[in-house]
């Protein structure tokens, strides 16, 4: 409320306490008094003059107040395609939010089934890795023993050659070492 609005309200107000006043104290007269001339005029003068006021009090102020309720009603019904165009826009964006919601469930949804596929294959995965690094290995004692077998073998030819060695070098004499130079040398001349 405008402070225009206000002392209009005071004024009417206050000429309805006047008016009031007037009233209770006309009204204070006993019924069957006796008729006076001047009381009968002031009564009547008291009446023009309220009804005076009030005739300039509502023929001022109500057409205002008739004219700022005009506004504000032509402003509401100005205003009324901009709450219907908010109301749609809030539609839209509460049917986007529950959109958003079950595309969000979906996601989340697919995101899970994707983490288990993962998880599914990195296990797969850690098999086969887990299968060649074993099938690897045994590749890898299999060569170690092959290698260690080999070594073996040649010690042992080693040692048994270097034992014969030790008994012919005790057993043989010069003559039957000459016989086995000769032979040698005639299978290389036949190999030749």
């Amino acid at each position: 409320m405008g402070s225009g609005n206000v002392q209009r309200w005071a004024v009417l107000l206050g000429v309805l306490v006047w008016s009031a006043t007037t009233l209770v104290w006309a009204a204070g007269g006993e019924h069957h008094a006796e008729f006076t001339l001047t009381e009968e005029l002031f009564r009547w003068i008291n009446f023009i003059i309220l009804a005076v006021v009030l005739y300039v009090v509502l023929s001022k102020v109500l057409p205002r107040t008739l004219q700022d309720q005009r506004q504000k009603i032509q402003q509401a019904i100005q205003e009324a395609p901009g709450r219907v165009e908010a109301q749609r826009l809030l539609q839209e964006n509460q049917h986007k939010t529950a959109n958003l919601q079950q595309e969000l469930g979906q996601l989340q949804q697919q995101a899970t089934q994707e983490r288990e596929d993962l998880a599914r294959r990195m296990e797969t995965e850690a098999q086969q890795l887990a299968a060649r690094v074993v099938a690897q290995a045994r590749l890898e004692v299999e060569r170690a023993t092959e290698r260690a077998r080999l070594s073996l073998r040649e010690e042992a030819a080693r040692l048994t050659v270097q034992i014969a060695e030790d008994i012919l070098r005790h057993e043989l004499r010069d003559e039957d070492q000459q016989a086995i130079v000769r032979r040698y040398i005639a299978r290389i001349g036949e190999l030749n």
